[in-house]
């Protein structure tokens, strides 16, 4: 597999040319134009989602733009303000976990990110409708550790399989956990993992509000974990509101910010490129974020989670972004 090196340090994205923004922005936005979720511009394109940041003397502020040829002007700063959780928790040494030992158990109750990167592989003829994703996890000392490896099986819907063996993504291969699957209408996505002897377990679902040509605004998202572990019908208890022992986040919403006609997220300088993929996952009555996704190059992404996520949940989620 060939690694692509990325530099993962703060840096200030070059301004590119944009066109005119719209003179106003509606709660339906016109067919015509699209909206970006990270500090993205109204723009005659399909939406995007990207990230740019700024410094002053006394704080930084990472600008996150979504526009698929649109970067904000780096002059321009602009900060979020996190809310303290009163609950202390301490950051942990990843230093000290061992990468399969966060597969499947949640992340340690602490305040600081698990941190990953996604790549993405396109090989051969087929590599554009049947793409290869390997998620590594990232360490201080800059070495990376191999967690889980995904391949899309059908190209016209998301299904995909997952191992943890990146030399045999298969079914029948020893390192098989299971396999993600969508909807005919690629809307709702549900993991369903392997249980021998049993009917597969369903560990987290996926879904995407319905937003024909973006006329909403900004895309809409519910993740379904269960708190027991498992359940079965995720989809159709999210649907029925049958959400006892169960955990429901949400996707945060990007602010609209006037001086720039654009929605901003705040990625911490994490995220370098446009792509509406780009997402932060929240629970639904505070904002802080658990899960955060979003493109760094061509082909890799960072992915960066916390408690309650697993690295298997975590994954999860960011395939159904890419695939949505």
């Amino acid at each position: 597999m060939e690694k692509s090196a990325v530099n993962f340090s703060r840096h200030l994205a070059t301004p590119v040319r944009r066109e005119d923004p719209p003179k106003s922005v509606h709660n339906r936005v016109p067919a015509q134009y699209s909206y970006n979720t990270n500090l993205s511009t109204m723009k005659k394109t399909n939406p995007q989602v990207m990230n740019d940041h700024t410094e002053n003397k006394s704080k930084q502020a990472t600008i996150q733009a979504d526009s698929r040829a649109t970067m904000v002007p780096n002059d321009l700063d602009i900060s979020e303000s996190e809310d303290e959780s009163s609950e202390e928790r301490e950051d942990f040494n990843i230093e000290n976990i061992q990468p399969q030992s966060l597969i499947y158990e949640p992340a340690p109750k602490a305040e600081n990110f698990v941190q990953c990167v996604i790549t993405r592989q396109k090989l051969g003829i087929n590599g554009s409708l049947h793409p290869t994703y390997y998620l590594h996890l990232e360490k201080d000392n800059s070495k990376k550790g191999f967690l889980l490896a995904a391949r899309k099986k059908n190209a016209t819907k998301g299904n995909y399989v997952i191992s943890n063996d990146e030399t045999n993504i298969a079914v029948n291969g020893s390192g098989y956990i299971g396999k993600l699957k969508s909807d005919l209408l690629g809307r709702h996505f549900t993991m369903h993992q392997r249980n021998v002897g049993n009917a597969d377990k369903e560990v987290i679902a996926v879904a995407y509000e319905h937003n024909a040509f973006g006329l909403k605004g900004p895309k809409k998202m519910n993740v379904l974990i269960p708190e027991q572990g498992f359940q079965y019908n995720l989809i159709d208890r999210l649907k029925d509101s049958k959400l006892y022992n169960m955990m429901l986040l949400k996707n945060k919403t990007p602010s609209w910010n006037d001086e720039i006609n654009s929605y901003q997220l705040n990625f911490n300088g994490r995220v370098k490129r446009a792509s509406v993929k780009n997402f932060q996952i929240v629970h639904m009555h505070d904002d802080d974020i658990v899960l955060q996704f979003g493109k760094v190059d061509e082909e890799v992404f960072i992915m960066d989670y916390k408690y309650p996520f697993s690295a298997l949940q975590a994954f999860v989620v960011s395939l159904s972004s890419l695939d949505h």
